[in-house]
């Protein structure tokens, strides 16, 4: 393997690991067996830039990898631009794409989580001292100490995400999604894992093809 390809693989494994996305997703029965996609634009909605960005970028290097031409959807319509929906058909159509993958945020918060104590007992020291004929037994005892405690919050989120056909403007897909992160992570960073997973379920619901 490439060595370039064997970094980006690491790189998607490492992402991954760091965030936990659960998805649920519903093919429609009108699909047929071997429907894939080669060409899919990817929006967002209900989300800041930072998260648009974060979610399109991982939705456009996971396409790359599963070999379908991604279009991103601030390419399409600029968050810069108000257009009206007439216009983003237009552009969407005039794009090429085969397909629109939505991603919605639906909710967004945090869980407080508790971390635990740990009690580190004092040190115990003992001393002989001799006077004369006799020996004395001096103890001193260090104050034990807790350590660790207190409360980290936690990003959680949900989506809803479907696709779309471009020619029949019918809905083939849908999924909901919720992802956790750590207390080091952003909302962007979950937007981006579930970028992925979304890819990665559309593989194995067979609307993309699976890389032979």
């Amino acid at each position: 393997m490439p060595a370039k390809k064997f970094f980006v693989l690491l790189f998607a494994l490492a992402a991954a690991a760091c965030t936990s996305t659960e998805m649920t997703s519903f093919v429609d029965p009108g699909v047929k067996p071997g429907q894939h996609y080669k060409s899919i634009a990817v929006f967002t909605v209900g989300m800041g830039l930072a998260e648009r960005v974060a979610a399109e970028n991982a939705v456009e290097e996971w396409l790359i990898q599963a070999k379908v031409r991604p279009v991103r959807g601030m390419s399409i319509v600029p968050p810069t631009r108000a257009v009206s929906k007439n216009e983003v058909q237009e552009k969407i159509n005039a794009s090429g794409v085969d397909a629109v993958l939505m991603l919605v945020l639906k909710s967004k918060d945090f869980i407080n989580h508790q971390m635990p104590t740990t009690y580190h007992p004092g040190q115990t020291t003992s001393y002989v001292n001799f006077v004369g004929n006799n020996a004395y037994v001096t103890t001193n005892q260090s104050p034990g100490f807790t350590s660790g405690g207190g409360t980290v919050r936690k990003p959680i989120a949900s989506y809803e995400l479907s696709l779309t056909d471009a020619r029949s403007q019918e809905v083939v897909w849908k999924a909901d999604g919720q992802t956790r992160g750590g207390v080091q992570h952003s909302y962007a960073d979950l937007a981006a894992s579930t970028g992925r997973t979304a890819v990665t379920r559309l593989i194995a619901d067979g609307l993309i093809a699976k890389k032979k």
